[in-house]
This record gives C-alpha cells, sequence and structure tokens, in this order.
C-alpha cells in the first residue's frame, strides 16, 4: 500500500460525502490530515463536514471559512463535486441542464479554487487537484454536455497550474473513465456498456483507486507537475 503523510496539512474535500469525493477524505484523513467536506449532505468520514453548495457563492465561502475556523488554513484543496446530466441528444438539451451542469462540474469548481487559492499563494504552499473526465477527450454518447463541462475543468486546471506556478502552489486534474459510483448508474444501458468495451482492463474503476492518485497529487511528494491530467482510466486513454 502506498503510505501518505499528510500529517499537520488541513484538506478540503468538495462533493466529499459521496463516490471518489468521500474515498479521498477517508484516504487523507488516514494519512494524517485534518479533512473537511463540502457537500449538499453530511459526511460522517470527515473531521468537519459543512452543508453547502457549489454554485451559491455565499454559501461556499460561508463553508470555507467554518473549515479554516475549524480545522485551520487549507492546504490541500480536492474539486470532486460533480453531476452528470441526462443522457439526451445535443439537440435536447436546454438551457436550465446546461446551467446546472456547468454550474456544478465547471463554475463549482472555478468558485472553490477562487475562495481557497488567495490563501494558499499567501502562505507559499498549496495542492490543488481537480477532476476531469476521459469523456472530455473522447466524447460518450448522448452526453456531449457532461464532456463539455468537464474539458472546461482541464483547460482550467492548465491555466492556473501555469498561473500559480511559482508561489508554491500546485493545481492538477485527475482524470478518470467510470467509476464504480452513484453517477454510474445514471448512465443509460448504451452508455454504460460502451464505457466498460472501451476500458482494457474490462471492469470500472473503484473510488478507492482514484482517491489514492488525488493524494499523491495533494501530497508533497508531488513537486514537478502542475497544469497537468493525470490518467486513471484502466488503459482506455490514447492521448
Amino acid at each position: 500500500m502506498i503510505a501518505f503523510d499528510f500529517s499537520g496539512r488541513v484538506a478540503l474535500v468538495t462533493g466529499g460525502a459521496n463516490g471518489i469525493g468521500q474515498a479521498a477524505v477517508e484516504l487523507l484523513k488516514e494519512s494524517g490530515a485534518k479533512v473537511g467536506s463540502l457537500d449538499r449532505v453530511a459526511s460522517s468520514a470527515a473531521d468537519r463536514s459543512v452543508i453547502a453548495d457549489v454554485t451559491d457563492r455565499a454559501s461556499l465561502r460561508a463553508a470555507v471559512e467554518d473549515v479554516t475556523e475549524a480545522l485551520g488554513p487549507i492546504d490541500v484543496l480536492v474539486c470532486a463535486a460533480g453531476i452528470f446530466a441526462p443522457p439526451m441528444p445535443t439537440v435536447e438539451v436546454d438551457e436550465e441542464t446546461w446551467d446546472r451542469v456547468f454550474g456544478v462540474n465547471t463554475r463549482g469548481t472555478y468558485a472553490a479554487i477562487q475562495e481557497v487559492l488567495p490563501g494558499m499563494v499567501s502562505r507559499g504552499y498549496g495542492r490543488i487537484v481537480t477532476l476531469g473526465s476521459v469523456s472530455a477527450f473522447e466524447g460518450v454518447h448522448d452526453a456531449d454536455l457532461y464532456a463539455a463541462s468537464k474539458a472546461a475543468v482541464i483547460s482550467l486546471t492548465r491555466t492556473v497550474g501555469r498561473d500559480v506556478a511559482k508561489t508554491g502552489v500546485l493545481v492538477n486534474c485527475v482524470v478518470p473513465a467510470l467509476i464504480e459510483t452513484a453517477m454510474a448508474s445514471e448512465l443509460s444501458g448504451r452508455q454504460y456498456q460502451e464505457s466498460i468495451a472501451k476500458i482494457p482492463l474490462g471492469r470500472l474503476g473503484k473510488p478507492r483507486e482514484v482517491a489514492t492518485l488525488i493524494a499523491y497529487l495533494a501530497s508533497e511528494n508531488l513537486s514537478f507537475s502542475t497544469g497537468a491530467c493525470f490518467d486513471v482510466t484502466g488503459g482506455r486513454a490514447d492521448w
């Protein structure tokens, strides 16, 4: 087992009550970090669980302040909050669905970074990990909205990572294929089967497997990568 040492570090995970976010909360805590979870439901795994919505800036800001007051300045931010759009053809995507998916996946990630980044820069240290998707590179049937929102996250990560490269803050993106989470159950049967068929390892990934990569990118072990994408796709990625 890979061991990480987050002793003395404070981490905040958005979307920390379920799926990949919950797995990240658990692993970071096991590795010695004080961990806050920001989600629309409570997390029993976190040291500090705050119910908040990443699409509501006032709610998000209050949550960051709450975690900081309870646990200390935030050293690690994991942006795992995300939703999947209902499967639908391009011409059927309405503005409400567009706004909801981009609001959580893209704007929510950007807002969380904006709230935490200044403190990291002022202290000269930080690790930010975002969640992209392999669909951003290759597309998924009837899921162009989700793919576009994750492509925006990847672009954002690359840009912010380079912008703050000399500050001691490293910003990187984890790019999973389909993972065994509640989100996977939202796929249509065709999307689900197509996704598995594209994975050479022949199975879905597990949240803990993604969390292990997140923990590495969030650790002091990482020192020479920023604005980069890291594949955890079971061999599916060809970029």
